[in-house]
């Protein structure tokens, strides 16, 4: 089994320029090695929150043509919104897309199944998490817990 593993490409609008040309040359790489599974192990984007769309077309553009090339779990990292229905975030960009049938968004732990093998993910334990999971702790609570994991 061929794997390729990639993480903390922090695309926003200031690293646009710098980060576009190495998502191509992962691109690129994708389609000469033609591996089983492409793997992104979180940090998307460099910031929680809204994304630019021109930045949210890229992000759903790249994905989208990795997935064209292999099946593609996409983990949520500490600087990725943990939700991915929202429009304008890291996994929002991603979540109904063309690919959706080889594009895995993958935000709490989870047994991912390709046809090929089965793959534990454990994103990130971020702050939304623990505030989803328990929402009476206070925003020092949540931190010190954050801290543990």
């Amino acid at each position: 089994m061929k794997l390729l593993q990639v993480a903390d490409t922090h695309l926003d609008a200031g690293t646009r320029e710098n980060v576009i040309h190495a998502m191509q040359q992962i691109l690129d790489l994708a389609a000469r090695e033609r591996p089983d599974a492409i793997i992104h192990c979180g940090d998307i984007g460099m910031r929680r929150g809204g994304l630019p769309n021109d930045v949210s077309f890229d992000l759903r553009e790249w994905f989208c043509n990795l997935a064209e090339v292999a099946p593609t779990l996409v983990i949520s990292g500490n600087h990725d919104i943990v939700y991915s229905g929202g429009c304008g975030t890291v996994l929002g960009a991603l979540s109904n897309s063309r690919q959706a049938d080889r594009l895995i968004l993958v935000e709490s732990p989870s047994l991912s199944v390709l046809p090929f093998g089965r793959f534990a993910c454990l994103p990130y334990p971020n702050r939304y998490m623990l505030q989803r999971s328990e929402p009476g702790l206070s925003a020092q609570e949540v931190n010190a817990r954050a801290g543990e994991l």
